[in-house]
């Protein structure tokens, strides 16, 4: 084989998207062999060292962008989540022996380029880059007025996307700390966009850096107030208030914040974290408390069984029954709520069972049953029922070959 040379780079590259590319997108079936072309590509660059020390590198970078940018391609499986970030390592190791002169052209090659649309599909891995890397105090004053000036003409757009004025918010205030401006001067700087995730995250860490923690609650308050409506940001606002408060002993706010959470969430592993903070004497009337509080169904009974709570689990157990039965209360409770409630299971099981192959009209739908009723084979007196419901089940739906086909699998 040949040496890689840094001029037969592109040609490699170009190689191997066409390979692949059929009509012009790479389809799921070849995703994998794409990207492991390409990651064998980017480890031969790597090892040999070509874009170490070697200005010209750039041109060859700016062909991978461009070309990876616009690809089209099928990524059903997730296979440029692997090889993006290689994508991204290229850049920075280029970046990291390259000339101040030629760090600053590439500085400007992204900012002029880094919005286009053709670049869609590399777009996160250039700002990582972009953030990272140009650390120069001449660079990180250009990117000062490169996040101004974007962020203005987002301001200025029809359809403005705050993500994304949060989150370059959020990067000049980084940029602004890097150069060791004033933190009064940055705090204001992201107190104007105190409305936006990213940068009220920032603005947080920085208070309590400051252990200016009372502002800091407000300011994640405030944004939670703003924002209700927001899909995952209380579960962000509350952990990030959550280890505040464990940290600076904020032990009543912190207890309240976990409280909060296990409600909110429903999410065990924050039901457990609680249940360590409670004091064991106090915890028989903060667990009734917190039963009350609940109102996700599934995660109560879950909570139910955890405690071992037999008799409140079955009582609720039996108001979703006789709302409308369904195999995953059987099969997720039935530990739970057996031996002592045995019998009173199985009898609901059965009556579940039956409903279901009453209702069932195709082989699908069958086969679904008949492996529902395995599950019922776990207890005791199960055996016996599901050979009855076997036998009715023959008797009375005659007209039903391929119900008994799979019949005979039980």
């Amino acid at each position: 084989m040949q040496p890689l040379k840094l001029e037969d780079l592109t040609a490699q590259f170009d190689s191997i998207v066409r390979r692949y590319r059929d009509g012009g997108l790479i389809a799921y079936r070849d995703a994998r062999y794409f990207m492991n072309d390409m990651l064998n590509l980017f480890e031969r660059i790597e090892r040999l060292r070509l874009f170490v020390n070697n200005d010209g590198a750039k041109k060859v970078l700016v062909h991978f962008t461009k070309k990876l940018g616009n690809l089209n391609i099928d990524d059903s499986n997730g296979e440029m989540s692997i090889l993006l970030p290689e994508f991204k390592n290229l850049w920075m190791l280029f970046l990291n022996t390259a000339s101040a002169d030629v760090v600053t052209e590439c500085r400007k090659w992204i900012e002029n380029n880094i919005l286009k649309t053709e670049m869609w599909l590399v777009e996160g891995e250039l700002w990582d880059v972009y953030n990272e890397a140009f650390n120069s105090v001449a660079d990180l004053k250009a990117k000062l007025k490169y996040f101004d000036k974007i962020i203005e003409s987002e301001k200025q757009s029809d359809s403005i996307r705050s993500y994304r004025i949060g989150g370059w918010a959020r990067s000049r205030a980084t940029v602004m700390r890097k150069l060791k401006m004033d933190n009064s001067e940055v705090k204001k700087y992201l107190a104007g966009y105190a409305t936006f995730t990213d940068s009220a995250f920032l603005l947080f860490d920085i208070l309590v850096e400051e252990s200016n923690f009372e502002e800091a609650e407000n300011c994640l308050r405030h944004l939670l107030d703003t924002h209700k409506n927001w899909s995952g940001l209380a579960e962000k606002v509350h952990a990030k208030l959550k280890e505040m408060y464990r940290a600076t002993g904020q032990t009543e706010k912190f207890g309240d914040m976990l409280k909060t959470m296990v409600v909110a969430q429903s999410r065990m592993d924050f039901y457990k974290e609680y249940k360590d903070f409670v004091p064991k004497q106090q915890w028989k009337v903060a667990l009734v408390e917190l039963l009350n509080s609940i109102t996700k169904r599934e995660f109560l009974m879950d909570v139910l069984a955890y405690e071992n709570m037999t008799d409140e689990l079955y009582a609720t157990f039996c108001r979703v029954f006789s709302i409308g039965p369904s195999f995953f209360y059987f099969k997720r409770y039935g530990k739970a709520l057996c031996p002592k409630y045995n019998a009173e299971f199985v009898k609901m099981f059965v009556e579940y069972l039956d409903g279901a192959m009453e209702r069932a009209s195709n082989r699908k739908e069958y086969r679904n049953v008949v492996r529902e009723a395995g599950e019922l084979l776990k207890y005791e007196g199960g055996l016996p029922e599901v050979n009855r419901l076997k036998i009715s089940w023959l008797s009375r739906f005659k007209n039903r070959p391929a119900m008994r086909d799979e019949l005979e699998k039980i």
